[in-house]
């Protein structure tokens, strides 16, 4: 994480369900596409993001691990 000022990002998400899988299992999927795989690589460990869906962004996540 180091002292690198974090980033913030918003996790648009299409239906409650996905919503509510984010939410219970604190995960976040990113779409099988060029820019879901750069959204992917921007977020840094130590950034935070939030769910969008709805248009209303829920909670505030620090990022703390990334995977595969």
């Amino acid at each position: 994480m180091g002292d690198k000022t974090p980033n913030y990002f918003l996790i648009s998400v299409s239906t409650r369900k996905n919503l509510e899988l984010c939410i219970k299992y604190a995960l976040a999927g990113f779409t099988n596409s060029i820019n879901g795989l750069w959204t992917f690589l921007d977020i840094e460990e130590g950034d935070f993001v939030s769910f969008l869906y709805g248009a209303r962004v829920r909670n505030l996540y620090r990022v703390v691990q990334k995977g595969l």
